[in-house]
């Protein structure tokens, strides 16, 4: 019993005047393969046709081996949970996690000593945290572009060589402007 699949194949030789290039039928084979999973991977090897009727039927007993192994761990699944409904059912409820609420009237009185209480009513807190969230984007934006436009590794002097034999004058460099997760960059 084994594990992958057995294949027949007729394949094309490289002589360019040969029939299997034209016509399907005239393909040089059959030619038998078994291909299997080992350690994560496929590996394929060539076989003989004896060796081919042998590991078709070890494939075969692997499929319904298989077969068996999931039948038998869903009864065991099905017998687990008969376990677990036997069990009385806890009182407590799963409670949703997110701020307890202490600390999130905490931040409200926060918000409210820097803002005024009047201030507080009207705010969109979605739009102060979408707000604050292109803020920091652009600031890290800005970080980034002061290092990449700084770079002049790639500069090699006036001129270049050129692959025809002669040389290629520089010209300086040209501002580009490219869009990415945290803004333009220029």
């Amino acid at each position: 019993m084994r594990r992958g699949s057995v294949s027949v194949r007729h394949m094309k030789c490289g002589k360019p005047s040969c029939p299997c290039q034209k016509d399907p039928h005239a393909r040089h084979g059959p030619y038998y393969s078994l291909t299997r999973p080992v350690g994560g991977k496929t590996q394929s090897r060539y076989l003989s046709p004896e060796q081919a009727g042998v590991a078709q039927k070890q494939v075969k007993l692997g499929r319904r081996f298989q077969e068996q192994v999931e039948r038998y761990r869903e009864a065991c699944e099905r017998w687990a949970d008969e376990q677990i409904g036997a069990l009385p059912a806890s009182a407590e409820r799963a409670e949703k996690r997110g701020l307890p609420t202490d600390l999130q009237n905490e931040i409200v009185q926060e918000i409210e000593v820097l803002l005024g209480r009047q201030s507080i009513t009207d705010l969109d807190l979605e739009a102060v945290e979408m707000a604050a969230r292109r803020q920091a984007l652009r600031l890290a934006a800005r970080a980034l572009q002061q290092p990449l436009n700084s770079d002049t590794s790639d500069h090699v002097g006036p001129e270049l060589p050129c692959p025809c034999g002669g040389s290629a004058p520089y010209h300086g460099r040209r501002e580009k402007t490219f869009e990415s997760v945290l803004g333009p960059y220029v």
